[in-house]
């Protein structure tokens, strides 16, 4: 690069013609215009963009992607499975209008994985992959693409963490969200879980940081936002519960509103049949009526940890309940009139021999504090 050096210019700087002081006006000559064109085009091809004629934004484009550190910039993410043609709005888009013609979108979440990556709108046909994305040579895992705008995904970058050799077209296409600042979105209450996974997520109806979850074990079929402390137990200094729990022992909740809760329950083993529910245990039912199921119900009870092997506790099963009992033991009693010397444990025994009187309430127990369980949803 260099400054403009033609006829009419001042140490290098450009001077507007003054007809009436007789001053010449600085000549555009040819080295300078391509100076300007060949600087101009040496920041858009080093991010590996192919000169268009029809894209006037290839330079902001650079110098945008640049600045962030990633490879690529698109203008807009996909949430969800989409139809890659148009640019009307879509349920699995992250944009909020119709898409303007040539918009560069990154497509992270197709139903065919092997189709993700960024690609440019055509308003009235097919989108085309990205020109710099669009041959196996040029996808190498680690790609970094930038996210400028959004309904949830905007400021946010996305890796390429697909492991070589990448074959495009035929190679699943597997984006993981890595910018820091953003990686918790906030939800606030009444706002719908997003449909795709963008990263862990605070919600307000939940009261908890979520992630995208799999509960796929033992007959159950949920993939979604969950807490990360679903089915957690609380002991809670409060006799009503927090938003984003239920009262241990609640038995009619929504199989669709707590979802993810049943979910996790299948999942892990904590399901039962109704017939084999009862309170005192930690396990959880489907009601009868096909749209409603019930969780523990451990009100009055007492924690104790699972023996687990131990040998202090022996035998107990994970989450069982256990009855009261009295460690067993002796009542030595005085001397008795009667051949072994013997105490009764009656009270009632006869000639003065030594007797055990009844004493106590209704069961056994140590001093206690009462406490509300609620469980995480």
């Amino acid at each position: 690069m260099h400054r403009v050096d033609g006829p009419g210019n001042v140490a290098g700087h450009w001077v507007a013609e003054d007809p009436e002081n007789n001053i010449p006006g600085t000549q555009i000559t040819e080295d300078i215009m391509e100076a300007l064109q060949e600087e101009v085009c040496a920041v858009i091809e080093s991010r590996g963009k192919v000169l268009n004629k029809s894209n006037n934004n290839q330079l902001l484009e650079s110098i945008m992607e640049i600045a962030s550190g990633a490879d690529l910039i698109a203008r807009y993410a996909t949430i969800g499975n989409i139809s890659l043609t148009g640019a009307a709005v879509q349920a699995g888009g992250d944009w909020p209008a119709v898409l303007p013609n040539g918009t560069i979108v990154l497509v992270r979440a197709q139903t065919i994985p092997q189709d993700n990556g960024p690609y440019v709108v055509n308003a009235t046909g097919a989108w085309s992959r990205l020109n710099t994305f669009d041959s196996s040579a040029e996808i190498s895992p680690g790609k970094t693409i930038k996210v400028t705008e959004g309904v949830t995904l905007a400021d946010s970058i996305w890796m390429l963490v697909t492991d070589a050799p990448i074959v495009l077209n035929s190679t699943a296409l597997v984006f993981e969200r890595k910018d820091a600042a953003s990686g918790v979105k906030y939800f606030a209450s009444g706002t719908a879980l997003p449909s795709s996974n963008i990263g862990p997520i605070w919600h307000d109806d939940y009261n908890s940081i979520m992630t995208w979850q799999a509960f796929t074990a033992n007959g159950a079929a949920y993939t979604g936002y969950a807490s990360v402390l679903v089915g957690s137990l609380l002991l809670d200094a409060q006799p009503t519960p927090r938003t984003g729990y239920v009262k241990n022992g609640t038995s009619n909740l929504n199989r669709t509103t707590y979802a993810a809760l049943r979910g996790w329950a299948m999942h892990n083993g904590v399901m039962v049949a109704l017939g084999v529910w009862s309170a005192g245990m930690i396990a959880v039912a489907d009601n009868g009526d096909g749209t409603t199921f019930r969780i523990y119900d451990v009100r009055g009870e007492f924690p104790r940890f699972w023996d687990d092997g131990r040998g202090v506790d022996s035998g107990r099963v994970w989450g069982s309940g256990q009855a009261d009992m009295l460690k067993a033991h002796d009542h030595p009693g005085g001397t008795s009139p009667y051949t072994g010397g013997y105490v009764n444990a009656s009270g009632t025994g006869p000639n003065g021999y030594n007797n055990v009187g009844s004493t106590g309430g209704s069961e056994t127990r140590p001093r206690n504090v009462a406490m509300l369980g609620a469980v995480k949803f």
